[in-house]
């Protein structure tokens, strides 16, 4: 790769992993850390992935029928949906559940998920489904403080071995294929990779594949 603005060739770029987006190094190879939107990384089969959706709101609520030292835990139960056929239908076909969290000062975290469904379940949908429970349930919103929503691939295809880029987090298949947690394992293998790379780049080897024996 060549760098007009030092004129000269960069043969190591990290793209990704941080505000400052690319970050270059002048030596061997190029580590993608861009996550699953990456166009730089070649897959062993096309990418159809499942998807965890959720929507998750803090309110302050008039009142809320929890004990406020108890959580809510995935809780699968649809009787709030008896008294509405359509919304219960759908949830037939995809099952979603809700954490309940309460504070003191009646403030309670709620939030519906989709544990996983391809394609990922709408959002709307998700939103229907906390309306409809907090109604069967005669919790009055207040306010809102802080809400969450968030859309996270499960699962997808691994990349091939026999390519420049390196990858890691997200465009390495990194992610828990059952609930798509990833941060943790990345983080574990990020020194690995770096260890790696640095062994790489003081030697006279023409791919980082072949250093790591």
């Amino acid at each position: 790769m060549f760098d007009p603005s030092k004129g000269m060739v960069i043969d190591l770029a990290v793209v990704g992993g941080g505000t400052a987006g690319l970050a270059v190094v002048q030596q061997v190879s190029v580590l993608d850390a861009t996550g699953f939107s990456t166009c730089l990384v070649q897959y062993d089969k096309p990418c159809n992935p499942d998807y965890q959706v959720a929507y998750g709101i803090l309110a302050k609520v008039e009142d809320y029928p929890f004990e406020s030292d108890k959580m809510l835990f995935m809780d699968w139960r649809v009787p709030h949906l008896d008294s509405n056929k359509e919304v219960k239908q759908k949830t037939t076909k995809i099952s979603t559940f809700i954490y309940a969290m309460p504070f003191p000062s009646k403030k309670i975290f709620l939030e519906e998920t989709s544990l996983v469904a391809r394609p990922g379940v709408a959002k709307e949908d998700i939103q229907e489904r906390k309306v409809a429970w907090l109604q069967h349930l005669g919790i009055r919103i207040e306010s809102i403080e802080e809400d969450e929503r968030c859309i996270i691939q499960i699962g997808g295809p691994l990349p091939m071995i026999t390519q420049r880029v390196v990858r890691i987090g997200g465009t390495a298949g990194m992610g828990q294929p059952s609930i798509g947690y990833m941060v943790a394992r990345t983080l574990a293998a990020a020194p690995i990779a770096a260890s790696y790379i640095i062994r790489y780049l003081g030697s006279e080897s023409k791919s980082i594949f072949g250093s790591m024996k």
